[in-house]
């Protein structure tokens, strides 16, 4: 399982709103709230008053296991209308949720292209319902837009603005939860330091990092001058995207794709 980590916490109730509720939603209530806070130049993240340690799980199912290996955080990678059996699984097995919003991919989508005008409008609007529609259940711990869907800087410098219009709504409609990103690397000049400029709603970073780079994600933050929290939200021995053709074995003797790292490993 990949793992996520941060040290992440108010129990607040959402005041009233004059909008459009989508049929589905769970009713106002005392939503779990989690703050970002920086303390003596140290970023800590909060559930109600209390310091909360991420300890979590990236995840297609069996959400409700991931409590049995002392987890309490589990990833989604989309939004829909079966979210809420997701939600309350976890919620019975005391675990928090990490939101995945669909973001399309900036390299195989135009953002700046005015033929997709509608498409981008309708995106932003699917989750304007979502975050009303799931924004007080009490497992939800942070809305993530986008997973691994950023591209070329170029690409970027376009994608992110609509990030940031995703992420100050979701401030607006849901002051309980903060917003992240996922990326697929911490590239410094072609990412992070975009972000900063495109995205300052963006509070916290994520990192889908695997053996034996997730060593390299602080200094390359770093070198950004990234000054938020941020998570590892995928982590994992070598995946067979970076396995050599030349030198590794295509598969183990018990039918997995191989590497050898993993044969080291048994």
């Amino acid at each position: 399982m990949a793992v996520l980590m941060l040290t992440c916490s108010v129990i607040g109730c959402e005041k009233q709103r004059k909008t459009i509720i989508p049929p589905g939603s769970i009713p106002e209530q005392y939503p779990t709230k989690f703050t970002t806070k920086k303390e003596n130049g140290v970023w800590k993240l909060y559930k109600g008053s209390e310091p909360f340690y991420v300890n979590g799980a990236a995840t297609n199912n069996f959400y409700g296991l991931v409590d049995d290996w002392g987890g309490n955080m589990v990833r989604t990678y989309s939004v829909n209308e079966t979210t809420v059996d997701v939600l309350n699984e976890a919620l019975a097995n005391g675990l928090y949720v990490n939101m995945g919003l669909f973001m399309k991919d900036c390299d195989d989508f135009d953002y700046s292209s005015e033929a997709n005008a509608a498409v981008i409008a309708e995106q932003f609007e699917n989750h304007r319902m979502w975050v009303r529609r799931y924004r007080n259940h009490p497992a939800v711990f942070c809305w993530s837009i986008g997973n691994e869907a950023e591209g070329t800087k170029a690409n970027n410098e376009v994608y992110f603005k609509y990030v940031e219009e995703i992420a100050a709504m979701i401030h607006q409609e849901d002051p309980n939860h903060p917003t992240t990103i996922a990326f697929s690397n911490s590239d410094a000049d072609d990412k992070v330091k975009v972000l900063m400029s495109k995205a300052p709603s963006v509070d916290m970073l994520s990192v889908n990092m695997y053996y034996p780079n997730v060593g390299g994600v602080s200094s390359s933050l770093a070198s950004a001058a990234w000054d938020k929290p941020w998570m590892i939200t995928e982590y994992g021995p070598r995946g067979t995207w970076a396995l050599s053709a030349s030198t590794d074995p295509k598969e183990l003797p018990w039918g997995v794709p191989g590497g050898n790292d993993l044969n080291r490993k048994g």
